[in-house]
């Protein structure tokens, strides 16, 4: 993980020690750990997976009544509109995964949470990469998709490991086991 001073090798995100859980205590709150230090533009992008993780954390938790779920995938999209310029890859997967819960494909919201939560640790935002990863696996749970839960399972103990929090990457290690051990 880090080198002897501790600095964070090439490439490694330079919260890689992080801060706090990597559980939410309100919906989307990982995703604002990433702004700490950030510039502008990149506190720009932390807003919008703010608002997009904090919709579909509560949308992954037990689903959001059909006109407030329109008007707060409207609220977030504003978010989304200005990062179309920083963040390209950003802006699309955050935007598929509101367009797929407009159209109720739960199973397209896991893939694009699994996706959006890739490109965020691709972009060293790890927080918001372990919020969309939750909050995939816990709609995946809901709905029954075992390889996807598992899949965020994966994913969650991985990164749990790079900020070297042993307990938490035990949690989701055990977790992957029993998806396998339910697949089978």
């Amino acid at each position: 993980m880090s080198q002897a001073d501790g600095a964070p090798r090439d490439g490694e995100p330079q919260n890689a020690k992080g801060r706090g859980p990597l559980m939410s205590r309100y919906p989307g709150e990982l995703a604002l750990r990433d702004a700490a230090g950030a510039t502008a533009l990149e506190a720009q992008l932390c807003a919008a997976r703010f608002a997009v993780l904090q919709l579909a954390e509560r949308y992954a938790g037990s689903g959001i009544d059909a006109i407030m779920l329109a008007t707060e995938i409207e609220a977030a999209e504003a978010y989304v509109t200005p990062v179309n310029e920083r963040g390209p890859a950003d802006a699309l997967r955050l935007r598929r995964v509101l367009e797929n819960m407009r159209a109720g494909n739960v199973r397209a919201v896991v893939a694009g949470l699994l996706a959006t939560g890739d490109t965020a640790r691709a972009g060293g935002q790890i927080f918001a990469s372990a919020g969309f990863h939750g909050a995939a696996f816990d709609l995946a749970m809901r709905i029954g998709w075992n390889a996807a839960a598992l899949s965020a399972a994966s994913r969650m103990a991985d990164l749990a490991l790079t900020l070297q929090r042993p307990k938490s990457a035990h949690r989701w290690q055990r977790l992957c086991a029993e998806r396998i051990a339910a697949c089978h």
